[in-house]
């Protein structure tokens, strides 16, 4: 009996220590699993954080790059605003350059018909003039000075 005592307790002292060894080996599998998991962890949260910070530059950039942008509009709707008043003061100013010439064009055109109905009248003074006996050179001048009129 002594022998299936002895037997007995290699055995559970066997299984003992396999237990024994397999406790330490799953203890080390968990602090292992453990250390895996506060690193993976850890690391979320660094990418985390980068991820965070990477936001608020570009946040930041992009606000300063709206107000500059903003600015930009602004200009731009003061140039137009100057654009628009100065094409506004060149058509009025083109009117009345076209109101003036249209005037002068009237004047030139009323002169025209004067000069077109005092024509024969101017001639035959003219004609009158030159049938009257005068010096020579006083024919000459007036004829001169009737020939540069007509041209």
């Amino acid at each position: 009996e002594h022998e299936r005592l002895t037997a007995d307790y290699k055995a559970l002292s066997d299984t003992a220590t396999w237990r024994t060894s397999r406790i330490a080996e799953l203890e080390a599998v968990g602090a292992e699993s453990e250390a895996h998991y506060a690193a993976e962890r850890n690391a979320q949260q660094q990418a985390a954080f980068s991820a965070a910070a990477e936001a608020s530059v570009r946040e930041s950039a992009m606000k300063t790059e709206i107000a500059t942008l903003e600015e930009k509009l602004a200009a731009a709707g003061a140039d137009l605003r100057v654009a628009i008043r100065v094409q506004a003061l060149a058509q009025a100013d083109l009117r009345d350059v076209q109101m003036r010439y249209s005037e002068i064009l009237e004047i030139r055109n009323q002169q025209e018909t004067l000069l077109r109905r005092l024509r024969p009248t101017l001639e035959h003074a003219f004609s009158q003039i030159i049938a009257q006996p005068t010096s020579g050179e006083s024919a000459k001048l007036i004829e001169r000075q009737a020939r540069d009129s007509n041209d």
